[in-house]
């Protein structure tokens, strides 16, 4: 009886709850920079500082399976890479004319349990487009 008690117990304490907050900044060097492409194609990016967007994107996770956004954007190798924060810079995106998102502002909530995982990701940001000189 003592090793079931033991067994239930070791399962109890295995099974706490945890959460964690993320927050992370980018910054970027300059206001308006100008980039030069291999093929020299040089464009230059125009933030329109006048309004903030934001989008927020969910993913989920039972035992071994997932669910989850299906739209991201992208980026390339190297970048923010968790298709949860792609999916949210998608979502902030989305339905305007911009191109990137430019000093995104994350903020990364995850809740754990034994068999569940939960991450939520909102983002925030300026827009800005590419223009081809």
């Amino acid at each position: 009886m003592k090793n079931y008690f033991l067994l239930f117990f070791a399962c109890v304490l295995l099974s706490s709850c945890g959460m964690m907050t993320e927050r992370t900044m980018f910054t970027t060097s300059s206001d308006v920079p100008t980039v030069e492409l291999i093929n020299k194609i040089q464009t230059e990016v125009v933030v329109d500082k006048s309004k903030v967007l934001s989008g927020t994107a969910k993913s989920s996770r039972f035992l071994i399976f997932k669910s989850g956004p299906t739209e991201f954007a992208d980026l390339p190798k190297g970048s923010i890479g968790e298709k949860t924060k792609r999916a949210a810079i998608f979502q902030a995106l989305k339905g305007t004319d911009n191109d990137i998102l430019v000093n995104p502002k994350f903020n990364v909530v995850k809740n754990k349990n034994l068999f569940t995982e939960d991450i939520t990701v909102t983002v925030i940001g300026y827009g800005a487009k590419y223009i081809i000189k």
